[in-house]
């Protein structure tokens, strides 16, 4: 009997180890860190072979649906100055855009919802310069709404980008804090 008992323990003691440490790879496969932009983290590609399980369980965890392997996602919870991105507060998003085929702004926020803007939706200044305010309040330009209060993440996603040899990140926005 002690014997079974011990064979129970241990099958359970390696299902639930089995579990934690996929949890832990859907995690670290899921996004990764952007060189050269410490504050953004990117998105892992569903056509990453080493990563893909990993991958699409990290969507599928986030309730979110992958890009298309052609599209590259990245993702900032924090101002330029490391504070939490807050839903009472007006942040710009400001950026020189790399040429794509399409791009889109999504703004997740604490209470589930979602807001988005993309390409066809967003006026770029004549230099290809694009300025996107996050507020609670009307402000004039480009603006996603945010919540009144909790935390918030911005997503950017590009899809085909035109990026020179060797480079293998567009540029990202930066998100100052305008006023709390």
């Amino acid at each position: 009997m002690r014997g079974f008992l011990n064979m129970i323990f241990a099958l359970v003691a390696g299902v639930a180890i089995g579990w934690l440490s996929a949890v832990a790879m859907i995690e670290r496969f899921g996004v990764q860190d952007v060189a050269g932009y410490p504050l953004w983290q990117e998105m892992r590609s569903i056509e990453d072979r080493f990563a893909a399980p990993y991958t699409l369980s990290y969507y599928v965890n986030q309730g979110q649906v992958p890009a298309p392997g052609t599209a590259l996602s990245y993702l900032r919870d924090v101002d330029d100055e490391g504070n939490t991105l807050r839903g009472n507060c007006h942040y710009m998003i400001n950026v020189k855009l790399t040429p794509a085929r399409y791009f889109t702004f999504t703004l997740a926020q604490s209470d589930g919802t979602f807001a988005s803007l993309g390409a066809n939706q967003l006026v770029t200044e004549a230099d290809g310069n694009l300025v996107l305010n996050l507020a609670p309040y009307p402000v004039s330009g480009n603006r996603l709404i945010t919540a009144k209060s909790g935390a918030q993440t911005i997503y950017f996603t590009i899809h085909e980008p035109v990026l020179a040899d060797g480079v293998t990140t567009p540029v990202l926005p930066s998100i100052q804090k305008v006023m709390c």
